[in-house]
Order: C-alpha cells, then structure tokens, then sequence
C-alpha cells in the first residue's frame, strides 16, 4: 500500500466513524428535544444557526475534506463524485430533521430517520460508498 493510499484509506475511515458519530448525535438531539423545548429568542436563533450550519455538507469533517482536497487520485475516483452527491443529501435531510426536533416536533423528527426513509437512506448510501471506496485503496 503505498503511503497515498494508506492516507486516502485512512481519511475514509475518519469520514466513516465522523458520519457515525453524526447520527448517534442526531438521535441524541431528537430524544432531549422532548425534554428541553427552550422557545427564547436567543435558543431559537442559536438553533436555526446550528440548523443551517448543519444543512450545509462543507461544515463536517467529511465535507471539509471532501471539498478542500486537490489531491487527483481522490478528485478523478470515480466514487468522488457520488460521495459529494450523497453527502450534500444526507445533510439537507439532518438539517430538516434538526429543524423539527428544535420545533418540538419529535415525533415527526423521528418519522425522518426511520428505516427506509430518504435520510436512513442517503446515510446507508454514503456509508456503503465509503466502504466501496475505501476498499480500492487498500
């Protein structure tokens, strides 16, 4: 494995375990957003800007790396460009379900991430392509 393929597969491994945390904190927000419904104006400001934040895919450490790489060898994978799309997916769902969960809406913030939905999805999608990925630069 040379020392480029040994950081490409690395940095996937990082991107993986990244989108994992992501989603057990996802779940963690929705089960306190039952239990800590904060209405004030500087709550519902923080929130939309942590909604915002989160809907955009460069923010993470995925999309930071995804989008400040110049490396050819990850730009010209033929993988590169699905993760790109996948991700930027993933996130615009995160943020809607955050966007629910900050509204109180728990219920439905949970409806989002259940199984088979376009979060769970996306997610699943991204990780399998990761995986894939990951396994050609090994």
């Amino acid at each position: 494995m040379t020392a480029a393929h040994k950081t490409m597969y690395e940095e996937i491994e990082q991107a993986i375990n990244a989108h994992e945390k992501w989603i057990k904190h996802i779940n963690t927000t929705i089960a306190l957003s039952a239990y800590e419904l904060d209405t004030s104006d500087s709550k519902v400001a923080e929130n939309n800007a942590l909604v915002e934040k989160v809907s955009q895919d460069y923010n993470c450490p995925l999309g930071k790396w995804l989008h400040t790489t110049h490396d050819d060898l990850i730009l010209s994978s033929p993988f590169y460009h699905k993760v790109v799309e996948l991700h930027k997916l993933f996130h615009k769902e995160a943020g809607q379900v955050l966007t629910l969960a900050f509204q109180g809406d728990n219920i439905k913030a949970k409806a989002m991430i259940a199984e088979n939905t376009d979060f769970d999805q996306h997610s699943k999608a991204l990780i399998e392509t990761l995986k894939a990925w990951q396994k050609t630069s090994q």
